[in-house]
């Protein structure tokens, strides 16, 4: 499973990034650009590419189009592209969306359109949610989610089951997208598959389906309990959760959510003990946390 993460994270990485709130450029357009193209600064360069919208396109283009570039780098690029604000470079996404090669080309580029917003792209995205690759089809079937095409549903219901386990994960971002709860029973389900990753990704896609309009209280509730439940995976997300609760984007830190992360930790007989121990490693290496006892 932890092969798996690290697929994802490769392409998903900055797209979480161009989530965040845009902030003045400190550096010139050159400069922001070269930053995108270093895995250390990537996260400074999509803050800055951002919050200059469509002036940036040119030059993501350009290195689209230059051999010498680093896959990475081409991913970053088209994934800033979705976040430039510009319509028009819908048809560049699209155009590589549908090329014969480069799967990973074009997962980012479902990606981005889906964060571009453009519901001219809804008929490219649906043929693409055919694509030989499993991954493609359910990046495209997030992406027309993200676009208010929820047509998709059934088939990333049938997703679970794959052989595939990286297009099962993806298709719980795309059922998570959709945020069609009555999909639930069918994915209940399959909690009794002989493959055992269907089994966990299809529980997982239920906790994310159910908690997906919960807030305050209600939703630290739900996570709680679920960090109770025996699957690691299950245990992970939670934390993970937990942790975005506790130290959001915009407002203070939840210091009680932190309190509680550290008493599950420390607590050897709690089922989660060991995930609430391992996302308090991460908050600490990233320095939200300074403590960790």
């Amino acid at each position: 499973m932890n092969k798996i993460r690290g697929h994802i994270k490769k392409i998903y990485f900055v797209a979480v990034l161009a989530i965040s709130s845009p902030i003045f450029a400190a550096h010139s357009l050159q400069e922001s650009i070269q930053l995108l193209k270093n895995k250390e600064t990537r996260s400074q360069a999509f803050k800055e590419i951002e919050e200059r919208g469509p002036a940036v396109v040119p030059h993501l283009k350009k290195i689209l189009h230059d051999p010498q570039e680093n896959e990475e780098t081409w991913i970053a690029a088209h994934l800033a592209l979705g976040k430039s604000g510009d319509t028009s470079v819908h048809l560049v996404l699209e155009e590589c969306l549908l090329k014969d090669e480069g799967a990973l080309e074009r997962e980012s580029s479902a990606i981005a359109l889906g964060h571009l917003g453009d519901k001219q792209s809804v008929i490219h995205l649906k043929k693409a949610a055919h694509d030989s690759s499993g991954n493609v089809r359910m990046r495209a079937l997030w992406a027309l989610a993200k676009l208010g095409d929820k047509t998709g549903k059934q088939q990333a219901v049938e997703a679970i089951a794959s052989p595939d386990v990286t297009e099962q994960v993806l298709a719980i971002e795309a059922l998570e997208a959709m945020g069609d709860k009555s999909v639930i029973p069918q994915l209940k389900e399959k909690y009794n598959h002989p493959n055992p990753f269907t089994q966990i990704n299809a529980k997982l896609a239920v906790a994310r389906l159910e908690s997906k309009d919960l807030k305050g209280q209600p939703r630290l509730d739900y996570m709680t309990k679920t960090l109770k439940r025996p699957e690691y995976e299950l245990q992970r997300w939670a934390t993970e959760e937990l942790a975005k609760m506790a130290f959001p984007e915009e407002g203070e830190q939840n210091s009680e959510i932190v309190e509680l992360l550290k008493k599950v930790a420390k607590d050897e007989k709690h089922p989660g003990a060991h995930a609430a121990w391992k996302e308090l490693q991460i908050l600490s290496s990233t320095g939200k946390l300074k403590e960790l006892q």
